[in-house]
């Protein structure tokens, strides 16, 4: 895990200079240059800097929960890849077949409402 010690040190890509994305995981918001959070010592420690430098985190700004920064391993705009990080798994395009059935049912929505067109102007005619 990167740590970010100021919100103007966020980590940039090397190629294209974009700051790097992170995503929060409670809410699945992503984002770059979120505000850091407050730092809690942790139980033991009484030593503030220590406690800076292994509890670092970020506060997501959609949801308000501290979040350790956790980045993407790809750059959202050049594709750059930084050997480490979250995986976005890809997307499966899968497009669906009209099958026989929702034919048959497309056909009998459209007569329904062709007969149903053709009573009323039956009924309310003059």
């Amino acid at each position: 895990m990167s740590r970010v010690e100021q919100p103007n040190d966020w980590p940039c890509c090397p190629r294209c200079g974009h700051h790097r994305q992170t995503v929060c995981p409670f809410c699945k918001v992503a984002g770059d240059r979120l505000p850091l959070g407050d730092v809690v010592s942790p139980p033991g420690q009484e030593d503030a800097q220590e406690a800076v430098d292994e509890y670092s985190v970020l506060l997501c700004p959609t949801c308000d929960e501290p979040i350790p920064p956790q980045f993407f391993r790809h750059c959202e705009s050049c594709g750059f890849d930084f050997g480490s990080g979250l995986e976005i798994p890809a997307i499966n395009e899968h497009v669906e077949q009209l099958t026989h059935r929702a034919i048959w049912v497309l056909a009998g929505l459209i007569a329904f409402s062709f007969a149903s067109f053709a009573y009323f102007a039956w009924v309310l005619g003059d």
